[in-house]
């Protein structure tokens, strides 16, 4: 890795828009920065460790010159994290390089802590969402991902909270893959393909991750149970769904497509602990899924059953032939 960034070795501050993998070394660098107590000594006791790494002496032994300048490079990094003010503590919170933080301070633009309205952030009227996933596309660790799931299109924030949108409020696989991901002389199948690809593949997993990161650098002074609630509003771009109680049902392993109407048939009882709350999912009779779900609900149970493990596969079908 080093060897491919030579020429970058100097400043690894910027390295990391031109090579994401690098965050990692980078947070490694900051971590230990701040559990050290962030020492004046800094780079003298972390030059020491990576001496003593096979790693590094491996670096050493093939070309001496770049392993000279890696720790130039760190040297630098070490100064860089001394000066006052650097946000290294967001560092864990977030999985990101003390510098995609202060980009996304320095890009922000209104987004603050009364930006994280859960009634309001993904219907399709408010921009909100647009703005944050135009700052998100300039993270070097999600920006790759985030491109790719729009189809190749680049830095489109607005296309991108157009499908987070649509796959939070409920719209199906089919009805996002015609709306987002649909090209002339696409067959159905295509464009589904196509959606799957970039929706489980990129988007839902980046997306959710750099909204949780984003919250923690731009609401990190709410009080600890507004925050703990906000904390929710990534893992709906996760799960697909749009209330706290929806994701409790998600989060046991119920579809997507019924995880409201199943919240809503199990009321003030969702709020029960998990273990308990999947016991009685287990005790719910075919008749209540239908009634909470419609005439499909016998099929959603079954697969659900299936799926969790609570009834096998192959008796499901020999009793129903």
């Amino acid at each position: 890795m080093a060897i491919d960034a030579a020429a970058d070795l100097d400043d690894l501050g910027k390295i990391v828009y031109r090579k994401p993998e690098w965050s990692c070394f980078l947070q490694y660098l900051a971590h230990t920065y701040s559990q050290m107590r962030e020492p004046a000594t800094f780079f003298q006791q972390i030059e020491q460790v990576l001496r003593g790494t096979l790693g590094f002496e491996k670096l050493r032994l093939r070309n001496s010159q770049i392993a000279r300048q890696l720790l130039v490079g760190i040297e630098n990094y070490a100064r860089f994290l001394q000066e006052p003010g650097r946000p290294i503590k967001l560092v864990d919170s977030t999985g990101f390089s003390v510098n995609s933080i202060i980009t996304i301070l320095s890009n922000k633009g209104s987004i603050g802590q009364n930006s994280w309205n859960s009634k309001t952030l993904f219907e399709n009227k408010d921009q909100t969402l647009r703005d944050m996933m135009g700052v998100l596309l300039l993270v070097p660790e999600l920006r790759d991902n985030l491109e790719a799931a729009t189809g190749g299109k680049g830095k489109d924030g607005n296309k991108l909270a157009g499908i987070v949108k649509d796959w939070v409020g409920g719209k199906s696989l089919p009805e996002i893959a015609a709306i987002h991901f649909q090209h002339d002389g696409d067959t159905p199948v295509t464009a589904i393909t196509r959606c799957g690809q970039n929706l489980f593949g990129k988007l839902t997993q980046t997306a959710s991750w750099g909204l949780g990161a984003l919250l923690s650098i731009t609401a990190s002074g709410l009080p600890d149970e507004e925050f703990k609630r906000l904390s929710n509003l990534p893992s709906r771009v996760f799960y697909g769904v749009n209330s706290d109680e929806a994701i409790t049902m998600r989060l046991l392993g119920v579809p997507r497509t019924v995880a409201v109407p199943l919240a809503c048939h199990f009321g003030e009882t969702i709020n029960q602990p998990l273990p308990k709350l999947r016991e009685n999912l287990i005790n719910l009779a075919e008749p209540d899924w239908k009634t909470a779900v419609g005439e499909n609900g016998s099929v959603y149970r079954r697969v659900w059953r299936i799926f969790e493990g609570v009834e096998d596969a192959w008796i499901s079908w020999m009793t129903r032939h």
